[in-house]
């Protein structure tokens, strides 16, 4: 009787079977993700200080369970919002050096003092719609967004969502550092500077308002920069006739003034 051989099992192509079964579940596989919303937030300052708010300082939006609007504890349309935030942002309601130089609101002492100081708490219940939520953030991010356009038209002659967006253009011909500076400047009209007193010893302080703004043009000065320096070509042409009477000596003063050709 002949032996017969043991059955066998051809494996050659188990590989090739695996590799393909891989590839099934990489394309037919669903992986959630969580969605969000892209936010920058402020570094965190280590100060052993107690940061003291002024509840007028404090514009307060919550969104309930039925999503509804509460702005300071008042029923509020959301069409509302922009404008109401603007109000409270740009009040200008503060004296001495939490005066506002260019706030254009009614300057009312019972709301913000200035925009460094104006606060926006935006709170929500578990139970408020997604959707809700993101519409009452992009009226929020609107009003800031439209003071700025303001601030830097007046300090620059162009909106600061041109600025942004010249920022963003990798083809932009201009220079990106003096326009990221300048994006910061209208970003908060706030600084921080460290220095040494006349005993030499480090001394730290924080400036807002015309303060700030004072030592930002000084340093400029210690930088050779001009305030010509810093506005956009529109405005220079606009003033190019008075640039031309102070270079050539064609002005009056109370001072003496110098004088140099290149």
């Amino acid at each position: 009787m002949a032996r017969r051989s043991s059955p066998e099992v051809n494996a050659g192509s188990m590989a090739d079977i695996a590799f393909l079964l891989l590839i099934f579940f990489l394309v037919t596989t669903t992986i959630e993700t969580d969605s969000g919303i892209s936010r920058k937030l402020p570094p965190m300052e280590e100060s052993e200080e107690d940061v003291v708010i002024k509840q007028k300082n404090i514009f307060t939006v919550l969104l309930n369970g039925k999503d509804q609007l509460l702005v300071e504890d008042e029923l509020m349309d959301l069409e509302e919002l922009r404008e109401s935030a603007i109000e409270f942002l740009d009040n200008g309601g503060g004296t001495g050096e939490d005066a506002c130089n260019y706030c254009k609101g009614k300057k009312d002492p019972k709301s913000s003092d200035n925009p460094d100081k104006a606060i926006i708490s935006l709170k929500n219940e578990r139970e408020t719609s997604y959707a809700t939520y993101i519409s009452v953030q992009n009226e929020l991010v609107a009003a800031y967004t439209h003071l700025r356009n303001v601030r830097a038209q007046e300090l620059y002659g162009e909106s600061y969502s041109e600025m942004m967006k010249n920022y963003k253009d990798v083809n932009w011909p201009g220079n990106r550092d003096k326009l990221k500076e300048n994006i910061n400047r209208i970003r908060k009209e706030k600084i921080k500077i460290n220095f040494l007193n006349e005993k030499f010893e480090p001394k730290q302080m924080n400036c807002s308002g015309i303060i700030a703004r004072v030592i930002q043009h000084e340093y400029d000065h210690l930088q050779g920069i001009l305030f010509t320096d810093r506005i956009s070509n529109d405005a220079r042409i606009s003033i190019d006739s008075e640039l031309k009477n102070i270079s050539t000596g064609k002005v009056e003063s109370k001072y003496e003034m110098s004088f140099f050709k290149n």
